[in-house]
């Protein structure tokens, strides 16, 4: 079974890191298939550029990437 791709990007990826963890945590309890992953918004071009995703969740002082990450995928 293919997993749904999530990523969050914030600023430094500090912050989303912590939220990674809880939401894959939460998602194996309930058993969800997903993979979360946390970037810096400094290299979310990049990533978005080469790697499939299935939800892209911006981090509030990352919103004006917005229609940057639309375009992406």
């Amino acid at each position: 079974m293919d997993k749904n791709r999530i990523l969050l990007i914030c600023s430094a990826g500090m912050s989303t890191s912590m939220l990674m963890t809880k939401m894959q945590k939460c998602a194996e309890e309930r058993g969800i298939y997903i993979e979360v992953m946390a970037i810096a918004s400094t290299i979310a071009d990049k990533f978005l550029a080469k790697e499939k995703v299935d939800v892209v969740l911006l981090g509030p002082q990352v919103k004006y990437l917005r229609g940057r990450a639309e375009h992406k995928q």
